[in-house]
């Protein structure tokens, strides 16, 4: 008659013997040390790969004295004469990655966005209201008279010629605002046209104060200098 296994024999509870619990305990050791001894086996081959480098699909391991690849840095921008042709209003700047702007008188880099950098820096708000207060201001240069200088004396010599000959030939004062108004829109180019101003009052004003006391000096100085005493 065959005797069953001790081992598989319970306490009559259904509940395994103290024999089993040993038999299981011991054989759960065993597994653990098993699964020590290939993590000890996987980390040994670990350390031989950082130690050689890594092994390449269809390749031998990388030679350690091949130098590393180096990341490939981003091309910077310098700043360009030829876009002066389109903006008239840049200049270099002390860097040559820098552009300097004659209007807003700073100076923006180039350095990341080169041309783009000065097309957007002219779409600013500063940009567009200095560039607006600058081109008025050169069509009030074209009236406004800059004193001491060789322009305004020129402007002067022209208004008296002008009311001279208006005087000399009987003409009225009005005619003479009249023919200057036509000038002005005959010679558009002439910036001694477009200053000249000679209305009636004004141009009375010359006439007595300057050109008369003028020729009267003159006949004063022809009579002392042929009249015997």
């Amino acid at each position: 008659m065959d005797h069953p296994d001790w081992r598989n024999q319970c306490d009559g509870k259904g509940k395994p013997t103290p024999l089993d619990q040993l038999s299981t305990a011991s054989n759960s050791r065993g597994d653990l040390e098993h699964e020590e001894q290939e993590v000890e086996i996987e980390m040994s081959d670990f350390d031989s790969v950082a130690e050689t480098g890594p092994i390449m699909s269809g390749t031998s391991r990388l030679d350690p004295q091949t130098p590393p690849k180096t990341r490939n840095l981003k091309r910077r921008c310098y700043f360009n004469k030829e876009w002066r042709k389109k903006f008239s209003w840049i200049k270099p700047a002390s860097s040559n990655t820098d552009a300097y702007c004659k209007i807003c008188c700073n100076s923006f880099t180039v350095s990341f966005m080169g041309i783009s950098a000065v097309i957007k820096h002219s779409q600013t708000s500063l940009h567009t209201k200095k560039l607006s207060a600058g081109t008025r201001s050169q069509l009030l240069d074209k009236f406004v008279v800059k004193k001491d200088t060789k322009e305004e004396l020129k402007i002067i010599l022209a208004e008296i010629c002008k009311i001279y000959h208006t005087v000399k030939h009987n003409q009225s004062y009005n005619g003479l605002d009249c023919c200057i108004k036509l000038d002005k829109i005959i010679y558009p180019d002439s910036s001694i046209t477009s200053k000249l101003s000679c209305g009636r009052t004004k141009s009375e004003m010359i006439a007595k104060n300057v050109l008369g006391k003028k020729a009267l000096d003159n006949v004063i100085e022809l009579v002392n200098n042929h009249v015997p005493r």
